[in-house]
């Protein structure tokens, strides 16, 4: 999975996150399960007690996922 991966890459622990901004573009439609993917896909991983930003902003959803963080970081 692309989170595990990530935090892999990064050398980092689910224990260290602060914050998840989570992007999707279908699921919410095919599940029938919509604004709190990013809360079932977490809860799956054991993550959890996090603020989620879930973007669903068709094929942009995961650059609209991505703004917030690199802001953060490059203000």
């Amino acid at each position: 999975m692309s989170i595990e991966g990530a935090l892999n890459s990064a050398g980092a622990e689910k224990k260290a996150l602060e914050a998840v901004a989570v992007g999707n573009a279908m699921a919410g439609l095919l599940t029938g399960q919509e604004c709190i993917r990013g809360q079932v896909v977490l809860r799956d991983m054991g993550i959890g007690g996090v603020p989620v930003i879930n973007a669903e902003n068709a094929c942009a959803s995961a650059a609209t996922a991505h703004y917030p963080t690199y802001t953060s970081i490059f203000p």
